[in-house]
């Protein structure tokens, strides 16, 4: 049964094969594409819009003034945190007066198809021909299109914010004429609430808040601490939440400006190894929505996921996990589950290893290395990778890694690669 396009979250979108269709379909009731013509092709405005009635309907047509100092804020957030030296960006912006158009698809197919970008993804086949032939008219790539609805709805999201993309959605009948809209992309100020950016993020994000999340979204502002989200794409977590990142060596590190402060962030992503990636993958599709507006994690992911980041992820585990893991276990129907076996390595590493072993999840190794690694926890845990090699195999790796930073350059230059190799898989046997 196809969801109405009313209720649509970004983590309920799913495409399944039709034969008869011989092409991929989603599960909502209709489908949204979003049209962008940049200021080198507005001479083109016209034609593109007469040959767009001819396949689709016209629903919203937009002419945009982005102000000079967020030009290149503007373009890197649209195209989900492309750097913003990249060629194509002055180029394709220009002075930032634009025009954009929302077509909807009566009849849409999806199949998979290789983007300019080199990625392979199921598009919308027929707006993805038709922008390949508008940037043939307008010599270059001077007109842009979303691919698919979950693009639309990230790029139309930030275009217009969430009440007047409401509004687009709702409208009945073919759009004549244009609005003028003067303006950033929405959130390029900051926020105006939790509420506020939690709203975007659902319409643009795959996402979860790990934990700590009973006070959102009426979290104070100022208070302290930081909220810790696990999201699908890095990038597109970033971009639609217009998040400050200042060290590019972390970047799930960042700040958003909510109410004039700056929250931080720890944004954990699909396959950074901060969890088993199936496990990732998993949370997100399945999760619970807290006060109907925050993604958080089924009971039963809250609860083992917070037993794996108190045990392996930190030190000592707080007092305050060691009171709320109990009530969670309750809450799934380990009853048995006491805060001493919170507190317990060997049995909460009895606990984990039950839960990943049936799971098919393994402990894994962060790519942020500041992540704390509880050995001592992790020795008792049977699906992960192994912490502490045989001391003899650390013997002869770090022998190696002397040998190979002793020897001289010119003899390293010398040496044959395939010798080098034999002498490394000797040393490391």
């Amino acid at each position: 049964m196809p969801i109405d396009i009313g209720q649509y979250r970004r983590t309920r979108l799913a495409y399944r094969w039709d034969g008869a269709a011989r092409a991929f379909v989603h599960n909502y009731s209709t489908d949204w594409q979003l049209v962008v013509v940049w200021p080198k092709a507005r001479d083109h405005l016209s034609d593109i819009i007469d040959d767009l009635r001819g396949e689709f309907s016209v629903r919203f047509v937009a002419e945009h003034y982005w102000t000079a100092e967020r030009l290149v804020e503007n373009a890197t957030r649209f195209y989900q945190n492309i750097p913003s030296n990249t060629p194509s960006i002055p180029s394709k912006i220009g002075d930032g007066h634009f025009y954009s158009i929302v077509v909807q698809d009566p009849e849409p197919r999806y199949r998979f198809d290789r983007t300019v970008s080199g990625s392979v993804l199921c598009v919308n086949e027929k707006v993805t021909h038709h922008k390949g032939r508008y940037r043939d008219l307008a010599g270059g790539f001077n007109v842009h299109s979303s691919n698919s609805l979950a693009e639309f709805f990230e790029q139309a999201t930030l275009l217009y914010g969430p009440a007047a993309l409401r509004r687009i959605l709702s409208s009945t009948g073919t759009h004549d004429g244009h609005e003028i809209l003067e303006g950033d992309l929405y959130g390029a100020g900051g926020w105006s609430s939790l509420s506020d950016l939690f709203e975007v993020l659902n319409l643009t994000s795959e996402y979860v808040v790990l934990r700590n999340f009973d006070m959102l979204p009426d979290w104070q502002v100022g208070s302290g601490g930081d909220v810790d989200v696990l999201c699908g794409s890095l990038n597109a977590f970033v971009a639609a939440s217009n998040a400050r990142v200042p060290d590019r060596t972390r970047p799930h590190r960042c700040y958003v400006n909510v109410e004039g402060a700056e929250i931080p962030f720890d944004v954990r992503y699909l396959g950074d190894g901060y969890i088993d990636s199936v496990w990732a993958r998993d949370m997100l599709g399945r999760h619970d929505i807290h006060r109907q507006l925050v993604n958080v994690p089924r009971v039963d992911d809250h609860f083992f996921s917070l037993l794996y980041h108190a045990k392996l992820q930190k030190r000592q585990i707080s007092d305050g996990y060691v009171e709320l893991l109990p009530r969670l276990a309750a809450q799934i129907g380990l009853d048995w589950f006491t805060a001493g076996h919170a507190v317990s390595d060997e049995e909460a590493a009895e606990v984990l290893n039950g839960y990943l072993g049936a799971s098919g999840y393994r402990y894994t190794i962060p790519i942020d290395r500041k992540v704390v690694r509880n050995d001592r926890v992790l020795q008792l845990l049977s699906f992960g990778l192994n912490p502490n090699p045989p001391l003899m195999s650390r013997v002869r790796r770090a022998v190696g890694r002397t040998l190979s930073s002793k020897a001289p350059r010119w003899l390293r230059r010398l040496t044959p690669k395939s010798l080098r190799l034999r002498i490394g898989r000797r040393l490391l046997k």
